[in-house]
């Protein structure tokens, strides 16, 4: 059979010249590959010198002590803004004590407050919402209804918001009929108790 190919390509001038043109293009094909993956490699290797470039530099700075002290003045700053609580309960109640006082001072028409579901089992990890945060904070959720009065509910969200601990407004809504009334999930961050 090889033979049989050889005495072909011998005989025939436009066999010859195909396969001298396939030969070609995928010589061809072979360089404009290796110049591709030469391009490649040089571009990486660029991206990671520049990268260890920076690192030097980052390195190289002194200011990394004034930095810290910086970082953990900010930590603290933040700290002080979680609520206290002992237990689960302990903070569940003092939210609600702080809710129901905040929704007396804006007079609020018909207020109601319902904690949110969950209850303290006694583990590290806390109870209700505290797992979409950190494990030592409890989110204290908590439901607040009451009939709508523009100057009273602006005085309630400006209570929330001048609130010296952290409360967030998971969400609000206006209800129109019958009776213009507001609904809001409000969550509070209790640190929880360091063990000793």
């Amino acid at each position: 059979m090889l033979k049989d190919l050889i005495a072909q390509l011998k005989a025939n001038l436009r066999l010859r010249l195909g396969l001298g043109v396939i030969v070609a293009i995928l010589w061809l094909y072979g360089l404009l590959t290796l110049q591709d993956r030469a391009h490649t490699l040089r571009a990486a290797d660029s991206s990671l010198a520049s990268r260890i470039t920076h690192v030097r530099g980052v390195l190289a700075q002194h200011a990394w002590g004034p930095r810290l002290t910086s970082a953990r003045l900010q930590e603290v700053a933040l700290e002080s803004t979680l609520w206290q609580g002992e237990t689960f309960g302990l903070a569940q109640a003092t939210f609600q004590d702080w809710l129901n006082q905040a929704l007396a001072q804006a007079a609020v028409g018909r207020p109601d407050v319902t904690m949110g579901a969950g209850s303290d089992n006694g583990s590290d990890e806390g109870s209700g919402n505290a797992s979409d945060g950190p494990r030592d904070l409890w989110a204290v959720e908590a439901k607040v209804e009451f009939d709508f009065n523009p100057q009273n509910f602006n005085e309630f969200m400006m209570a929330v918001e001048k609130s010296p601990r952290l409360i967030r407004i998971s969400s609000l809504a206006v209800q129109e009929d019958p009776i213009p009334r507001v609904n809001a999930v409000l969550v509070a961050y209790f640190e929880k108790p360091k063990k000793g």
